[in-house]
């Protein structure tokens, strides 16, 4: 379980066991570890589970009790081929820990943290080298289980990118690491919407991700330009937007509702390349999920920041939307694109009260973190790093070996700029 506080958060001292229960657990991952072994160089195997640095286990809520829950949501996590190229340390081994040292904090204390997991995990061919362009390291999974995250969104444009096996793999390392998945699955017969307990209540979260195809083509259906296999299509979420698929989405959210979850969580992989205001499509969407129950909704693909704002849904009820989080990390910047906004991301804040007497989400406040992925030369390696413009940030460690700190101050000008001055969780 996590504690929210006003401003900066901090965790609860760990849960202690029984020395039985204790014993019981040792004997058991023993067990395992005899039986399945160590995953080690083997890239063609799930990433080995990463240590869970949150307790979403909580007692079940009182009849009639007002449970406080806490969302984190990122939007692109990216592996371009520079990345993959400059992820190794200097011993040699995979080196992610500057993606997460600086918001794993933060997110460890969210009671629900989600991010949209685009690279697939496709394993290597022969001779070794990623499967595609857009096929990260699986040591990317553990990483981001390890800073605290719970559930990767797999529903993007690029989930196709190392085939249909490698859509199934992706699934697996992820799962492997530790994290559950939404907007993809191994069986056509599994829902098209996870459901996860946090602190007794139950949380959709129902995700899907634009197609490139042509409305109304049913023969004709493209993903990032590709076909999408036949028996791929059951296993993701997928819409052509303005073709009568949004119908799918709303769907989804009400089979959601009906399977228990109290409260809705939608993510969207949508919208225009680099467009910094939401397109009409988006707003159709977001309005559609928002009409069927949705309670929240976040979302990204444009690979810059979008506003923030409510829409109305039934009764009079308010969604927050998120209509782009940016990118999260990736190689795409002032340097590679001409395009400094690229830089920027946010972590998106949700603040809910779920009521178990009235079974109503109420109360909702929305917030952010400001972000900055920074890139620098240290050695014979380039460096990414993703800094919060948080109180403080001036004397960022990475900041200060960049000697990037007057670009850090432009980007969060920019944010707050479009985003307003509310730039750390408040009303906690």
């Amino acid at each position: 379980m996590k504690h929210s506080r006003r401003g900066r958060r901090r965790k609860l001292a760990g849960i202690r066991l029984p020395l039985t229960a204790a014993l019981v657990i040792f004997v058991l991952a023993g067990a395992y570890i005899a039986f399945h072994g160590i995953v080690g160089a083997d890239r063609d195997a799930p990433a080995k589970p990463a240590a869970s640095s949150k307790e979403n286990a909580a007692p079940e809520p009182k009849a009639d009790e007002t449970v406080h829950l806490t969302i984190d949501c990122i939007g692109d996590v990216m592996m371009h081929t520079p990345q993959i190229k400059n992820m190794y340390g200097a011993d040699g081994a995979i080196d992610l820990s500057l993606y997460f040292e600086y918001i794993k904090e933060d997110v460890a204390a969210a009671d629900l943290a989600l991010c949209n997991i685009e690279t697939t995990f496709g394993g290597t061919l022969k001779g070794g080298g990623p499967a595609l362009i857009f096929s990260g390291p699986d040591e990317l999974a553990s990483a981001i289980a390890g800073a605290g995250f719970d559930v990767g969104i797999t529903a993007n444009n690029h989930m196709l990118d190392s085939g249909y096996d490698g859509l199934l793999r992706t699934i697996k390392t992820i799962k492997g690491a530790g994290l559950q998945v939404a907007g993809s699955r191994e069986s056509p017969d599994e829902p098209n919407y996870l459901i996860t307990e946090v602190k007794g209540i139950k949380v959709a979260v129902v995700a899907w991700t634009y197609e490139s195809g042509k409305a109304g083509d049913d023969n004709n259906r493209l993903l990032n330009g590709n076909p999408i296999p036949a028996q791929a299509k059951p296993l993701m979420n997928s819409y052509v937007a303005g073709s009568g698929d949004e119908a799918d989405i709303s769907r989804s959210v009400e089979a959601a509702r009906a399977d228990g979850a109290q409260i809705v969580i939608c993510y969207f992989h949508w919208g225009n390349e680099y467009q910094r205001e939401p397109h009409p499509s988006q707003r159709q969407t977001a309005q559609i999920a928002a009409d069927a129950g949705a309670d929240i909704i976040f979302a990204s693909h444009p690979h810059v920041l979008q506003t923030m704002e409510t829409i109305g849904g039934p009764n009079g009820k308010q969604v927050p939307v998120y209509w782009s989080m940016g990118n999260y990390i990736s190689n795409q910047r002032q340097e590679t694109l001409n395009n400094h906004y690229t830089e920027q991301g946010i972590i998106a804040k949700i603040g809910v009260d779920f009521n178990t007497g009235t079974n109503a989400a109420t109360n909702f406040t929305m917030s952010y973190m400001p972000l900055w992925v920074d890139r620098y030369n240290s050695g014979n390696r380039v460096i990414y790093t993703v800094i919060p413009l948080t109180e403080g940030y001036e004397n960022n460690a990475s900041l200060r070996n960049s000697g990037h700190l007057s670009r850090a101050k432009s980007a969060r000008a920019e944010i707050i700029g479009l985003l307003g001055e509310d730039i750390i969780w408040h009303n906690e």
